[in-house]
């Protein structure tokens, strides 16, 4: 790839780093794009595993999100007012941020972070050079050299940024938050005098970090918000890098969450409401139509328009009063009739079971419980302290005060969960190799039909893996447990386990199929071939990401066994199609095997673990 795109750049140089406003598509273009999405790939992976990027920093990378930051301001909000204290929060915005990039720091700090040799020559290649043109109509600008920032549209460019960054929050601020270039950071207290010198200390050290890097604070967006109860607090007086006043205001939007003085959300409560209103004008328009809209699009414009925009930053703003999110109660209850037809007298619990919702209490809680277990997965995380135990939740002066940690360890107090640390591969993500997963009888299924599935079947298994070591796995949940089963059949062995009430039958056959690979690596296995009816835990395997499940990272983990001599593969989508497509219900697994592939033993699963259909 890397000697196409040198043969390449030399032909189509000036297509390569000229830009349009109009986004346009060349065909050298697309084999750049590739080429970028690589380089990022690689370029994640390595900043990841040696932790280079600021632990404070949740923008744009895997498994972070909008919620940390939310979450974590929230938390010291209500943990502070809850205790007669003040908190003075800073909102920074960086003016043109990714076009006030400057080319030569960057590449100094690439090579500060350890980033050298063809990856360092790829990327300070990728930044100079770079022209931009204005097309209206069929007018074309003169062109201009693009002399600072990142090339817009590209999917390196955000890293870039993100590593531009990086050594923001390490400037002696105390408390950062940083999402891309949403930079904030707070002090807490019951001295108002005393938090606004410190965090005019922490200003002046960001101004003076802007002014060494080419960055420029914009006055206008940013702002500083004094949470408090009292009445007539002390006035704040704050300055920038030009001594122009910081502006102080009442409430700010942060992360898509306005935060008010008082610690509240009825302003967010009250935009969201009035948006939602809007938003199911559409609803109705669509199923006020000739024929009108079915109740599953109507159910998709729900969850994707209004359900979603609730579900953002809920785990913070959700612990309002009762009376505070009526507004939102009530936008979820005329969905929900507007999507299924039924009459206003119909009883909120009847609707709600009939479309399969969850009131929006219990779904705060869900996302809350998540969120948490979400977090015991990181070894490190900016809100690992919000699930500890502080003082402020042990010794609150209002009776009504519930933190997010005190909310959390009640429902999981009486259960005995504890989360797995995902860690990254010390193999880089590019060297793996994904096993080979035979999906065949899947194609065939969709375009023949069902009768012919079965001799189909043993006619592909005897002439592909005639001379393959058969292992069977199956996995299921009942209601106290999950459970997963394997059999080797040349070997006759056998081996089951149980999982508690919290697994799902998808972390049973992803636990099946690497307990075969134990299996596998063990008894020196040179060929193997491992069949499952479990076509998500497949599919996770082929589009796999390092952030989706840790059983299918360790599956994946186990590719140095090709490199060692063992050849594996995955047959999937066999036997519930056979069991539920044809009329073999009375057939059982053991007589279709001992029928069909003349096995000499046969499996012998408990009945819970046969799925049949």
């Amino acid at each position: 790839m890397a000697a196409l795109h040198h043969s390449s750049y030399s032909k189509s140089e000036q297509t390569f780093t000229n830009a349009f406003l109009i986004p346009t598509t060349f065909p050298d273009q697309q084999c750049f794009q590739l080429f970028e999405k690589i380089v990022v790939c690689r370029l994640k992976w390595f900043l990841e595993y040696y932790n280079i990027l600021t632990f404070t920093q949740s923008g744009l990378r895997q498994r972070r999100k909008t919620t940390d930051h939310i979450l974590r301001l929230h938390d010291i909000i209500q943990k502070s007012l809850a205790n007669k204290h003040n908190v003075l929060a800073i909102f920074i915005d960086i003016e043109k941020a990714y076009d006030m990039v400057n080319k030569n720091v960057l590449l100094l700090k690439l090579l500060k972070f350890g980033i050298a040799g063809c990856m360092f020559q790829f990327i300070s290649s990728f930044l100079s050079n770079r022209t931009f043109q204005v097309r209206v109509g069929s007018t074309l600008s003169m062109t201009k050299l693009l002399e600072n920032g990142t090339s817009q549209g590209s999917v390196l460019s955000p890293i870039l940024f993100s590593l531009m960054i990086n050594d923001l929050p390490n400037t002696k601020i105390t408390t950062p938050a940083l999402y891309a270039d949403d930079f904030c950071f707070w002090e807490s207290g019951s001295d108002v005098i005393l938090l606004n010198q410190l965090c005019q200390r922490s200003l002046t050290t960001a101004c003076k970090w802007c002014d060494e890097n080419g960055f420029k604070i914009s006055g206008a967006k940013s702002a500083a918000v004094l949470l408090t109860k009292k009445r007539k607090p002390q006035p704040i007086k704050l300055l920038l890098q030009d001594h122009a006043e910081l502006p102080m205001k009442i409430e700010y939007k942060y992360l898509g969450i306005t935060f008010q003085r008082k610690g509240t959300y009825a302003v967010h409560i009250q935009k969201l409401a009035a948006k939602f209103r809007a938003r199911l004008n559409v609803t109705r328009m669509l199923k006020g139509t000739f024929l009108g809209a079915g109740k599953r699009p109507l159910f998709t414009i729900y969850r994707s328009l209004v359900r979603s925009v609730i579900e953002h930053g809920m785990e913070a703003y959700f612990f309002s009063s009762s009376n505070m999110l009526k507004p939102l109660v009530k936008i979820q209850n005329d969905a929900l009739r507007l999507c299924i037809g039924a009459m206003p007298s119909t009883p909120v619990v009847c609707l709600q079971h009939a479309c399969n919702e969850m009131p929006l209490f219990l779904r705060h809680k869900q996302l809350c419980l998540k969120y948490k277990v979400h977090q015991l997965t990181f070894s490190a995380h900016p809100c690992m302290s919000q699930i500890e135990d502080c003082w402020q939740g042990r010794f609150p002066d209002t009776s009504d005060f519930c933190s997010f940690s005190v909310f959390t360890k009640t429902e999981l107090n009486h259960l005995n969960f504890t989360g797995e640390t995902l860690q990254i591969s010390n193999i880089p993500t590019w060297l793996l190799r994904i096993p080979t997963v035979d999906l065949t009888l899947l194609y065939f299924v969709h375009q023949t039909r069902s009768v012919f599935i079965a001799p189909v079947f043993v006619w592909h298994f005897h002439n592909m893996y005639d001379q393959f070591v058969k292992i069977y796995i199956d996995g299921s949940k009942i209601l106290t447990k999950a459970r997963c089963g394997i059999y080797v059949a040349d070997k006759n062995l056998k081996y089951s386990t149980a999982f508690n009430q919290f697994s799902t039958s998808f972390t049973s056959e992803l636990f099946a199929i690497l307990q075969a690979l134990y299996l596998i690596y063990s008894l020196k296995i040179v060929g193997a071939v491992i069949v499952t009816d479990s076509l998500s835990s497949l599919q996770s395997i082929t589009i796999w990401q390092w952030k989706k499940h840790s059983f299918t990272n360790k599956i994946v983990l186990f590719s140095p066994l090709s490199v060692m001599g063992y050849e594996i593969k995955l047959l999937g989508y066999l036997f519930i199609k056979i069991f539920q497509e044809t009329n073999w219900r009375k057939t059982t697994w053991q007589n279709f095997l001992q029928q069909n592939l003349q096995l000499k033993h046969p499996m012998m699963f408990s009945p819970n673990m046969l799925k049949l259909g």
